[in-house]
């Protein structure tokens, strides 16, 4: 009888032995090649009480879409018309054999983006973004498979995506790419302005290059004096939404702006610097001191300057920013006579005009110093600008060799 006992345990054991190794058995195949499976370390009672960032973890790799077909662009994108381009290859000394400063011609061509979607779609989503994980991306909306985006960078790579909404979910395509021609400016259309750039993307002589996307120069927001909106709604959403502009500096006199806050909004902060005459600079010290003390505070960019037509009072803080930061002297003209494609009222500028010995060029020349570069940096020291502050522009502005 004791015998038949211990027959009955040991059979009882063995077959809770092969369930408890059939259930392990179990539980580890339901887990292989399961990417959201949730860890060893988190227990359950921590994925209740974080469903979001259990959601996180087990989320699976984004699933990308073979039915998308990209034509458009390609790489070695230009945003230069053929004037602009003669003008840029021919000396800045020859610039009003192109144009005369009476019509808007300093604009960039367009870029179109152009897909094929094997589907029914809605409408689509694209994004833009020179980063490779998309972020701080263009985001458009459009019903059709194209769209013409103003404003990409130059000797930029770009990344961008498209979905397509369906009535049965979203299609997302795989992320194309190009990249865009390193000839410079990088000139801007923004709705309602003329004469507008961004001072970065050049060389500078020591084999850096200057940034782009912080320091922008352009005409004028508003009419003289009455401060009537000239910008259009779409312009202030290209400044907005596209280059995202934290400051303006409004190099008009009070009387001649008429305005004392940002015609783009709250979100814009606005400072006056009058400069009653870039020919003069001995009667504008203070002024320059001042923009010079809001360049160097990197919480004000995005940035973007004015005065009037964009091309005098403008240029002088353009060239006085670029040289400090050493790009080449002859650069700094052409950027100069770029204004000419500019509506400017048909108020021409040849070089020369800046160049002459009652001008800014020749007075900064006068300082101290081996180089243009060093000899701002004296003048800008003469006039109270510090050594921090001009150190904080050219690390904001500049990147090193």
């Amino acid at each position: 009888m004791k015998t038949n006992r211990r027959i009955f345990t040991g059979f009882i054991c063995l077959i809770a032995l092969l369930l408890i190794v059939t259930a392990f058995a179990g539980c580890s195949k339901s887990g292989e090649g399961n990417e959201s499976t949730v860890s060893d370390s988190t227990s359950a009672s921590d994925t209740a009480d974080n469903p979001e960032e259990s959601r996180e973890e087990t989320s699976a790799a984004p699933v990308y879409s073979d039915v998308f077909t990209f034509s458009k662009p390609k790489d070695g994108v230009v945003i230069h018309s053929s004037m602009q381009k003669r003008l840029l290859k021919d000396s800045y000394e020859n610039a009003l054999k192109y144009a005369h400063g009476n019509s808007e011609v300093s604009r960039p061509k367009v870029v179109d983006f152009v897909w094929s979607y094997d589907g029914t779609a809605t409408g689509f989503t694209v994004v833009i973004s020179d980063k490779e994980d998309l972020s701080d991306a263009w985001i458009y909306e459009t019903a059709e498979s194209k769209l013409s985006v103003y404003n990409v960078k130059i000797g930029t790579k770009y990344y961008w995506q498209v979905t397509a909404h369906t009535s049965d979910g979203d299609d997302v395509s795989p992320v194309s790419t190009f990249t865009t021609d390193s000839a410079w400016p990088r000139n801007l259309y923004i709705d309602g302005i003329t004469n507008a750039r961004d001072l970065g993307g050049r060389n500078t002589l020591d084999g850096g290059y200057t940034r782009q996307g912080l320091l922008y120069r352009t005409a004028r927001l508003s009419k003289n004096e009455s401060g009537k909106a000239e910008i259009t709604e779409n312009g202030i959403r290209t400044m907005l939404e596209q280059l995202r502009v934290k400051s303006e500096i409004d190099l008009r006199t009070l009387s001649e702006a008429g305005i004392t806050e940002s015609l783009l909004g709250s979100t814009v902060t606005y400072f006056a610097c009058p400069i009653t005459n870039a020919k003069d600079i001995s009667n504008n010290k203070n002024e320059i001191r001042h923009v010079f003390q809001i360049l160097a505070d990197e919480n004000n960019y995005p940035i973007f300057f004015h005065c009037s037509i964009g091309t005098d009072r403008t240029n002088l803080i353009a060239f006085l920013v670029n040289g400090l930061l050493g790009v080449d002297e002859s650069d700094l003209y052409y950027d100069y006579v770029f204004s000419n494609l500019g509506n400017i009222e048909g108020n021409t500028r040849p070089a020369s005009q800046i160049q002459a010995a009652d001008h800014y060029v020749a007075a900064f020349k006068k300082f101290d110093g081996d180089t243009l570069s060093e000899k701002i940096r004296n003048y800008l020291i003469s006039i109270g600008v510090t050594d921090e502050e001009m150190n904080s522009i050219i690390k904001i502005m500049k990147v090193e060799k």
